[in-house]
């Protein structure tokens, strides 16, 4: 399938590359570079992308001057099996008594999120070893993970790890066994940040972040591309670090932790943050008054269903079974008329101040208008 192959050279810390497309399936690779104690490195490899199959092949050389030259070759095999993925690996290494190592693997990603199993068996001349690893990743947001290792054949090592991801840090505990000899380690990591007149203490901060602004709004969740990485806290913000520099990050908030008498102007803001800079993310918010209600007129008789009532901007609500209405954003101060048939009638109504998403009234006389004060 290889039609062809290019070479590119070039000197100092990084080298040149270039790649051709073969028969749509192929890529062959080639360079070498200069830099240190090592006078030359050249590498060549070429991979078949063949479905839920892929092969892999590729040659090294790397030339010292106060050395041995290192010559090596490696040829990969990988298979979508069942929900996971198998892997065949072998590495020659040339002028060297190990000769060739075989690695097999397998990958399993489990029902619970971020978690997976894998295995790995090495067989080379002198060693035959194998590791067993359970694993569930960090989240973005606040969460724990772990790692569970130990090995198999001559590797007789164990290794246990437990994360916390929080707003302000990640804490790691680890203990690990190898050789009749046990280690332990507790690390933390966090950082401080000043920005918007006030410090915050964050994750470390190796990339861009934003600010998140929902005035007086505690745990509402913040997504950033649709993952969950924080929660607001009782002043109504929250940190957001990992954003990505120079490109369209999204940022939005659920929809579901907004208070019914809050409203927003939008739920989803797009930033592109400077590499290592910050942003501020305010949601426009909107409180409102939502009321509930039912109507009699002045003989006491139910409003009927199916009545119309008018607020002062124009807006319209229907009257239920039993007289019961229910008005979104309503001010401190209404004046409703309400209409049925050839008959209406006026309601002076006063919502008082209130946290909660829906205030009940209670009932309200519906009253006529005096002569010569006929509604229009």
């Amino acid at each position: 399938h290889l039609l062809g192959w290019r070479s590119v050279g070039g000197c100092g810390r990084t080298a040149s590359a270039s790649s051709i497309r073969a028969c749509s399936s192929s890529t062959w690779h080639f360079w070498f570079c200069y830099y240190g104690d090592r006078k030359q490195v050249l590498r060549s490899f070429v991979s078949l992308p063949l479905g839920q199959h892929s092969l892999g092949l590729s040659y090294t050389e790397r030339s010292y001057s106060q050395r041995r030259d290192v010559k090596l070759a490696t040829a990969s095999y990988s298979l979508q099996l069942g929900a996971g993925s198998l892997r065949l690996s072998a590495l020659h290494l040339f002028n060297n008594s190990r000769g060739t190592e075989v690695q097999l693997s397998y990958h399993l990603p489990l029902g619970a999120e971020r978690t997976s199993a894998s295995l790995s068996l090495g067989h080379s001349a002198d060693r035959k070893q194998g590791r067993l690893q359970l694993q569930r990743s960090l989240p973005a947001g606040n969460g724990l993970g772990y790692r569970l290792q130990t090995g198999l054949g001559d590797d007789d090592s164990q290794q246990a790890s437990l994360a916390l991801h929080h707003d302000k840090g990640v804490l790691e505990l680890e203990t690990a066994r190898q050789n009749a000899e046990h280690g332990y380690r507790a690390s933390a990591r966090g950082g401080l940040l000043w920005f918007d007149k006030r410090l915050f203490a964050t994750r470390s901060l190796n990339d861009s972040f934003a600010l998140v602004t929902l005035p007086g709004l505690s745990q509402v969740m913040v997504y950033a591309d649709n993952r969950p990485v924080a929660t607001t806290n009782s002043q109504g913000q929250a940190l957001l670090t990992g954003l990505r520099p120079y490109e369209r990050n999204r940022i939005r908030v659920e929809h579901g932790d907004i208070p019914l008498n809050v409203s927003l102007a939008g739920l989803e803001h797009t930033v592109v943050p400077y590499y290592r800079s910050g942003v501020r993310v305010d949601f426009s918010m909107e409180n409102g008054r939502d009321a509930f209600f039912h109507l009699v007129n002045e003989a006491g008789e139910t409003v009927p269903a199916g009545a119309t009532v008018i607020m002062s901007d124009g807006r319209r609500f229907p009257v239920g079974f039993r007289g019961e209405v229910f008005l979104t954003n309503v001010a401190e101060q209404n004046t409703l008329q309400v209409r049925w048939r050839d008959q209406a009638c006026r309601v002076e109504l006063a919502v008082p101040d209130s946290t909660e998403p829906v205030l009940d009234l209670g009932g309200f006389v519906c009253r006529s208008p005096l002569p010569g004060k006929e509604m229009r």
